[in-house]
């Protein structure tokens, strides 16, 4: 059994390649939605890796000076 868009000049595909496609397409989304997730917890990692370090450096020199 075959489907088609009705817009003149498409070729007919069949049912299960587009399913096949949808599937690749939740996929895709499904992958760009966790390396955005990724990303955002690289960058806070980072950013608390900084933050440590600069509280670290502060109590360093309170205590030198004290």
């Amino acid at each position: 059994m075959y489907y088609s868009d009705a817009e003149e000049g498409d070729e007919f595909i069949p049912i299960y390649e587009k399913r096949k496609r949808r599937e690749v397409m939740m996929e895709q989304i499904r992958y760009r939605n966790l390396s955005g997730w990724l990303k955002l917890g690289v960058s806070m990692g980072i950013l608390q890796a900084l933050i440590l370090a600069a509280s670290f450096v502060f109590f360093m020199i309170a205590i030198a000076i004290g």
